[in-house]
């Protein structure tokens, strides 16, 4: 389960691409790099 703070950058993620990307699989992808992303820069 995810806590309000994950769910909220989610979602923000999800609006910003909407605009770019109305495919929702094409959504989840890069949401999900971009948190791949920010985990690997925080263990660094």
């Amino acid at each position: 389960m995810l806590d309000t703070s994950t769910k909220k950058r989610i979602d923000d993620c999800r609006d910003i691409l909407v605009g770019k990307l109305p495919d929702p699989k094409a959504q989840i992808e890069q949401i999900t790099i971009g948190l791949i992303y920010k985990c690997e820069l925080t263990v660094k």
